[in-house]
């Protein structure tokens, strides 16, 4: 489900080397079972054309040449031993070689990872929970396919002599990009709410009541089905009341993310650094009673929690619900 991303302030970027066609060190990959169009890729114009293909707002994606052509980028990127800008390797595990980029469109940094499936299919996943970055670096693991990502937020570059830098160490896990952890909890979940609240335009507004066993609930508010107009289109009485035995592949699936996180040890607050978003009130029960309740405020908090409502969102669209109202 699409998440209405932060509104763009103006970021000072890298300036990038206007030669076309400079070859990067060789790229990490694993051996694929199978050679696709990301496996002939040599140089950054190669890895461009890829990402140009995705439709109009990528069309002036371009990818860093070199950490090394800002001065201002260039100390950070030395002292975490980075010089590449796109990597090869097969992050999902299917046997086909992906690719991973870092790059800008206009003046906004970007960092994508492009998925390959059978027959040349791609898709693109953004990794950048938001634009108030200075400088982006990100760098593979070799032996386990992992991404480090690195930022230095805007403000500690600017009011900061020492500007703070910032890891992400993700992975590929149920179908999305994932804070990586070695050592899961296995708590019991007993019910999962998730309250969406407006936005100004059209963001989703509902809650969500989900159990293992009975009755699951969706209260469907506004903009949740079909194209809105936001003026004309919100109802005060609600869009409808939905019941369903939810399938048992979605709760297993909902209940081993919030596993894979720890949500317990998760803040009780994020907020982005933007104005006229949607906030998400989520609710854990667990472990006979316990409660943990996460506000977020963007709906960006970390990058388990994104995958995590990515889910929810896609529970209105995949249940046999019933209308009650």
């Amino acid at each position: 489900m699409k998440i209405i991303k932060s509104i763009l302030s103006s970021i000072i970027f890298f300036s990038c080397s206007k030669k076309e066609n400079v070859p990067e060190e060789k790229s990490i990959i694993n051996t694929p079972i199978q050679l696709t169009k990301i496996d002939s890729i040599s140089t950054v114009k190669d890895a461009e054309e890829i990402i140009h293909t995705f439709g109009e707002y990528y069309d002036e994606f371009k990818i860093y040449k070199s950490y090394n052509d800002d001065s201002s980028c260039k100390r950070i990127a030395d002292s975490l031993g980075i010089s590449k800008t796109f990597y090869k390797y097969d992050f999902d595990k299917n046997g086909l070689t992906d690719l991973l980029v870092t790059g800008r469109i206009s003046d906004f940094s970007e960092v994508f990872v492009i998925l390959n499936y059978p027959n040349d299919s791609m898709d693109i996943k953004p990794l950048l929970k938001e634009y108030s970055y200075e400088c982006t670096f990100v760098s593979v693991n070799k032996e386990k396919g992992n991404i480090d990502l690195f930022y230095t937020p805007l403000y500690s570059f600017y009011e900061k002599n020492t500007p703070e830098i910032v890891r992400s160490n993700l992975v590929y896990k149920f179908g999305g990009v994932i804070e990586y952890n070695s050592s899961p909890t296995q708590h019991k979940i007993e019910k999962i709410e998730l309250e969406t609240g407006p936005c100004f335009g059209t963001c989703p507004i509902f809650t969500l009541e989900l159990k293992e066993k009975g009755k699951s609930t969706f209260f469907a508010k506004a903009y949740n089905f079909g194209k809105h107009d936001f003026l004309e289109d919100y109802n005060e009485e609600g869009e409808g009341t939905f019941t369903t035995q939810l399938k048992q592949k979605n709760w297993k699936e909902l209940t081993e993310i919030l596993n894979y996180i720890d949500f317990p040890k998760l803040d009780d607050n994020y907020a982005i650094s933007a104005t006229d978003h949607a906030t998400a009130h989520l609710t854990i029960t667990y472990d006979n009673g316990k409660i943990k309740k996460i506000d977020d405020y963007g709906l960006r908090g970390t990058y388990g929690l994104i995958l995590l409502y990515d889910k929810l969102f896609e529970i209105r669209d995949n249940q046999d619900w019933n209308k009650i109202e």
